[in-house]
């Protein structure tokens, strides 16, 4: 979910910032872009901090994991 949300918050911020660009900029020039462009440039950008933070957060899950299920095994054996 963090994944997903960071991504989505990151699209929306582009396009909001591309959209107010555009109110600075005259039509014809190249400063100018249509809202289709603006919405897949949006899109399509990474944001890799977001991306790093939620991967990480899954491997420490599967860590956590692993760990409490060793815990387990040795509270067995002895």
């Amino acid at each position: 979910m963090l994944i997903i949300g960071g991504y989505l918050a990151h699209a929306a911020h582009d396009v909001a910032e591309g959209a107010l660009e555009n109110t600075f900029s005259v039509p014809g020039t190249d400063l100018h872009t249509g809202t289709g462009y603006l919405l897949l440039e949006g899109v399509l950008t990474l944001p890799l901090a977001d991306l790093l933070a939620g991967l990480g957060l899954l491997t420490i899950a599967r860590i956590m994991r692993i760990g409490a299920r060793m815990h387990d095994e040795l509270s067995a054996t002895v």
